[in-house]
């Protein structure tokens, strides 16, 4: 995969009584968006109908990746690959096979909403949290535009049994909605979001984040309002001694808490490398190494976020009992986002695509469609 190289680390205090505690009840007294009050209420048909589909399981279905089109590569390409269990008695352990063996793995990469970070910078958040579950919608249903060149037309597309919000933003300004609506509705589709997942671990967490992220500051929002012990900072790392920069920023920052685990979000950050620095740290005599151990936990955790997801997913498959249990390897399939055509055109720029001004500050989003990706499958698995 080919990923950016810069990036930053975001260190997030997770006090395990509070990742704990962090059930509904923190959304009560939240109100919805008018867009799920509407299907909810009966007005946007179609989508009720939709979620009427859901009503019971069925092992009939895809694993959607819903996000910017780097996060949906990431995520889709662990699903691909992953081999953390046995497919026979489900234990932990790698035996050669594809953990989802038979399944389809679909993304769908929103390239006319995304980057996500902007509508916070707007302060135009209601429009992402209608983004996200538009972006749900489109997932769960079997039906999407024909092509680019005509919108009217439509082709099938996979029903999704569970569906992945890639995106941090969309974890935190929509999944709420997502979720009303779902459990509204009683659908059966299980939706992911993998910054929940990081909320489970419990201690003091540091997240290894790119840069447009770390400085977006949706993990310190996320992550630092769960705890009344919050100690969030941001450093811009040297690439070639990730963990030993890490530490000594944070410690020169005033950091005293021992860290106990480091959350990656990319994969191009290999946790056999930063375990073979903490080693060094750990065995080789220096100042600087012993102040960096007294900041680590006795067992500190690396976990790639994408590890995480491609478990809760295997583990909610197989719990339910809805793996399709075909014997091939996993397929793949990207669907895009594009604009709705006729729009003002002032709307669009040279490339047909939204301009940032009309992104980030238009009322609503019923103008966009997906439509299955032009570009070649090999492109996006090889790459």
């Amino acid at each position: 995969m080919r990923l950016a190289k810069s990036y930053l680390l975001s260190l997030c205090a997770l006090a395990a009584t509070m990742t704990v505690s962090c059930k509904k009840d923190v959304q009560v007294g939240k109100q919805t968006i008018p867009l799920v009050e509407s299907i909810l209420s009966g007005d946007e048909r179609y989508n009720l109908q939709l979620m009427g589909m859901y009503s019971k399981k069925s092992s009939e279905g895809a694993i959607a990746v819903v996000g910017t089109k780097s996060e949906c590569e990431i995520y889709c390409h662990k699903l691909l690959k992953s081999d953390f269990f046995d497919n026979i008695d489900g234990s932990s352990k790698p035996d050669a096979l594809p953990d989802f063996a038979g399944e389809k793995i679909v993304a769908y990469m929103d390239q006319a909403n995304s980057a996500f970070d902007g509508y916070a910078r707007k302060e135009n958040t209601s429009l992402l949290r209608e983004i996200t579950v538009r972006d749900f919608l489109m997932a769960a249903d079997t039906a999407c535009s024909i092509a680019a060149f005509d919108t009217l037309k439509m082709d099938k597309q996979p029903r999704a049994k569970i569906v992945i919000l890639a995106s941090p933003h969309m974890a935190e300004y929509g999944k709420f909605d997502v979720d009303t609506l779902t459990k509204s509705t009683k659908a059966f589709i299980n939706v992911i979001s993998p910054i929940e997942l990081v909320k489970k671990q419990a201690g003091f967490v540091g997240v290894i984040t790119d840069k447009t992220t770390s400085e977006s500051g949706i993990y310190e929002k996320i992550l630092g309002k769960r705890t009344s012990h919050s100690a969030v900072q941001s450093f811009e790392c040297d690439s070639t001694n990730v963990l030993k920069d890490f530490l000594e920023r944070y410690r020169k920052n005033g950091g005293e808490k021992q860290i106990d685990a480091i959350v990656m979000d990319a994969d191009q950050f290999d946790p056999e490398r930063l375990r073979m620095e903490l080693k060094e740290i750990m065995l080789v005599q220096s100042e600087s190494n012993v102040a960096c151990r007294k900041i680590i936990s006795q067992d500190l955790k690396f976990i790639t976020l994408s590890d995480l997801v491609a478990k809760e997913c295997y583990r909610y498959l197989r719990d339910e009992n809805i793996f399709t249990h075909y014997i091939a390897e996993p397929s793949f399939a990207v669907y895009e986002t594009i604009p709705v055509k006729g729009l003002d055109p002032l709307s669009y720029d040279s490339a047909q695509k939204f301009t940032d001004e009309y992104r980030y500050t238009r009322k609503n989003a019923s103008d966009y469609t997906v439509v299955e990706s032009a570009v070649s499958i090999d492109y996006y698995v090889s790459n």
